[in-house]
């Protein structure tokens, strides 16, 4: 008799705080509703993706909880983008860990569900920071401060928050702008300090404008922080382009969201989104609307494990 389980996890964006949160200052996460689900098989031919990091993530957490990688089928399905900045390789890693953990009969905690998932995480990204996996675990509006544990707390929007994601459509990895924004703090660690510091600053204010509900005010600390993320290195000609388009339809702010090199931006939207959404797509982007609720939060027994026989 085969056995079957599967679990799944929501995408992500970062809207304040990626790079800088690497180097100790905080940063602000939140779930999308787009989301992944891996399905696992034992009992019948067992068949991997192809794609060998993720065979080598699922052969890593398999081990991690016993159970033999060599008999499982697995099959994935997402809506959300890849390799565009929206926390794909973190709801992987999140629905896998969940998904062998039912199928292990294994009861984990949330705590433990993130740091083996982080784990996994680091297959695809070397040493990931951890706010990809915090965010799409917990769900909703994250603060993320990278420690060892990582300080993890929900936040409460004062105001649910309508924004529009848009995606580049430039190839793109993490690990690129990553290790050329190292080399460049390696080479001037004071200056690169201080801008990190700055970033940092905008995060902690970007917190008392999130839970108050002044918008306005969290809108411009994005605009701000994109101008540091473009002095990071990490926009392109084309991410400026797009954010552009997004505050000339309206948008309170925009800002790439990730680790940047191409890959998605994020704009904070007055109403919907609407205009925002068509204008990107007139120039030829793809883009969608996702709202983010106060009270929205990942349901782990509901949503994410199933097992049956």
């Amino acid at each position: 008799m085969s056995r079957h389980a599967t679990g799944s996890a929501p995408g992500k964006i970062i809207l304040l705080g990626e790079h800088s949160v690497v180097f100790g200052e905080p940063a602000i996460a939140a779930a999308i509703d787009r989301r992944l689900e891996v399905s696992l098989r034992v009992g019948g031919e067992p068949a991997m993706p192809s794609d060998s990091r993720i065979e080598r993530a699922v052969v890593l957490a398999a081990t991690d909880l016993g159970v033999d990688a060599n008999d499982l089928s697995v099959e994935i399905t997402s809506d959300i983008p890849p390799a565009c900045g929206l926390g794909s390789s973190a709801a992987f890693s999140l629905a896998l860990v969940r998904a062998l953990a039912s199928l292990a009969d294994r009861t984990l905690s949330a705590e433990d569900v993130r740091r083996r998932a982080s784990r996994v995480e680091d297959v695809f990204h070397g040493t990931a920071s951890g706010v990809d996996v915090a965010a799409s675990a917990e769900g909703g509006v994250v603060w993320f401060e990278r420690a060892d544990p990582p300080r993890l707390e929900r936040l409460r929007p004062g105001k649910p928050l309508e924004l529009v994601v848009a995606l580049s459509g430039e190839v793109r990895s993490t690990a690129g702008p990553v290790s050329r924004l190292r080399a460049r703090h390696a080479a001037r660690p004071d200056l690169y300090g201080r801008f990190f510091r700055l970033a940092g600053d905008l995060v902690r204010s970007g917190r008392e404008a999130l839970t108050s509900g002044d918008l306005e005010a969290f809108g411009q600390l994005m605009d701000a922080a994109q101008g540091l993320l473009n002095a990071f290195g990490v926009s392109t000609p084309t991410l400026e382009r797009m954010i552009g388009i997004a505050r000339g339809a309206g948008a309170l702010g925009a800002k790439l969201s990730g680790a940047g090199g191409g890959g998605a931006i994020i704009a904070l939207a007055p109403a919907g989104g609407g205009t925002i959404v068509r204008d990107l797509r007139e120039a030829g982007f793809e883009a969608f609307p996702t709202r983010i609720d106060r009270d929205r939060r990942e349901d782990e027994d509901d949503r994410s494990n199933r097992r049956s026989a």
